[in-house]
């Protein structure tokens, strides 16, 4: 019940999507199948959440109708009432193992290639703050944050002359030209290296326009991280450079994070349904609550400071010093931690 609760909640924003599709004139058929796509990555996270709010509901009203009681009297430890839903919960990762390696970035990448072929991935979409974009032919962009058209920390790798090319700007402008199709980059406070028609030397300008050609509706769609497989973004971490020939060492090394956080993400998200197992049954025999409005709302307090530490690493890869790929495992260890110690001393 939890889990449809929270897939539907999780549908709603979809939904929303859905009907501005339709709205634009798309047909019922591809619209439908944008939905189907998304509720993998759905589910990656309704899994987690569902299995720690039941653990809270189904164990808070066995304490507080004394079923605890009444079978730690008989000589039954808490450890042995929660070995058959931890074994089902190291099932429910398993499962989200399997969705988050393979079946959520194969879905997320058919559900924005099937956006691009309908020409409403728009390319201004694809400008992601945070990451490497290497969708448009000859050019490597990172934007370190966009809003709206406006954009800022941006570093771009020009390989279409016979120089590679490195542009840095404090911030800059995205428009269109006058035809509509092309995309403009307006820079501010820019540094090129080397300037075009120089001799292979720096220079610094107020504005620098970059025109991206035929950008505007493209009819294809690059992988990005989030559409790699595990085994894949294993292999790119492993050989950066083949991978990412344009970048410099810097660079590199922050990229080298940013895959190293999204595979430990990954592993993180499909474990949490056990480490939310083994916190949630102590938790919900301490509360002692029949109200499934208190385990819900705590299951999504829970949820909220885990989810946390995945958005911490995410911002902390800029800074790979910090080591932001460790930091994502610390709610699932503390969370094991926490568990096993109150088993223990509720037994």
């Amino acid at each position: 019940m939890t889990l449809l609760v929270f897939t539907f909640v999780m549908c709603i924003g979809v939904i929303f999507k859905a009907s501005d599709l339709l709205a634009r004139g798309v047909p019922w058929g591809p619209v439908l199948l944008i939905i189907l796509y998304g509720f993998p990555t759905i589910l990656s996270f309704s899994i987690p959440i569902s299995v720690m709010t039941s653990s809270l509901l189904v164990f808070g009203r066995l304490s507080s109708d004394g079923e605890i009681t009444a079978m730690r009297a008989c000589g039954i430890s808490l450890w042995e009432i929660a070995s058959r839903p931890l074994m089902f919960a190291m099932l429910f990762s398993v499962v989200c193992l399997y969705i988050n390696s393979e079946l959520s970035p194969r879905s997320h990448f058919d559900r924005k290639t099937l956006k691009a072929e309908l020409g409403v991935e728009t390319a201004l979409e694809v400008l992601d703050e945070g990451r490497f974009i290497r969708d448009f032919s000859g050019y490597t962009i990172f934007l370190g944050k966009k809003n709206k058209n406006h954009i800022e920390n941006v570093r771009i790798y020009d390989a279409t002359a016979d120089v590679k090319r490195e542009i840095v700007a404090q911030r800059g402008i995205v428009s269109t030209d006058e035809s509509g199709t092309n995309l403009v980059l307006t820079l501010y406070d820019a540094r090129i290296d080397p300037i075009p028609g120089g001799n292979n030397e720096a220079g610094y300008c107020k504005s620098y326009r970059l025109l991206l050609p035929n950008a505007v509706k493209r009819a294809r769609y690059d992988k990005r991280d989030e559409d790699l497989m595990l085994g894949e973004i294993l292999a790119r971490i492993e050989n950066t450079t083949a991978f990412y020939p344009d970048l410099n060492e810097k660079d590199l090394v922050y990229m080298r994070m940013a895959l190293k956080v999204e595979f430990s993400k990954r592993l993180v998200l499909a474990l949490s349904c056990f480490s939310f197992m083994l916190l949630g049954i102590p938790l919900g025999v301490r509360s002692h609550r029949q109200e499934s409005s208190i385990g819900i709302a705590i299951g999504l307090f829970l949820f909220l400071n885990f989810y946390l530490f995945i958005l911490l690493a995410e911002e902390l890869a800029k800074w790979p010093q910090f080591r932001p790929d460790l930091i994502v495992w610390a709610p699932v260890i503390i969370s094991v931690l926490l568990g096993s110690r109150l088993i223990r001393r509720a037994s």
